[in-house]
């Protein structure tokens, strides 16, 4: 069981690790596109609706288990939303340092 529970806890770390990896890079890259703020800038845009949309999935999931008397699942899903919310923070916080 608890070897399930940790491969379901990185399956969805690794899922939600991809677009946070993406928007790192569209923060820290140093290229201006000259556009004067008057487009989007989709290498920040689209990987903060996919975590959004991500981190909607996982609690909706989350909550499912709990509901579903899957307790240690709902916790797991929490706290892969907890974790990808707080690296997504601290990476909006260092590129503004």
């Amino acid at each position: 069981m608890r070897k399930k529970l940790i491969k379901h806890l990185f399956l969805r770390l690794l899922i939600g690790a991809a677009p946070i990896v993406f928007f790192a890079i569209g923060m820290f890259a140093k290229v201006e596109s000259g556009n004067n703020g008057m487009s989007l800038n989709l290498e920040k845009f689209l990987p903060v609706c996919l975590i959004l949309i991500y981190v909607s999935f996982l609690i909706i999931e989350g909550l499912n288990h709990l509901i579903n008397g899957r307790i240690s699942y709902g916790l797991c899903s929490i706290s892969a939303v907890v974790i990808l919310v707080v690296v997504f923070l601290f990476i909006m916080y260092l590129e503004h340092l």
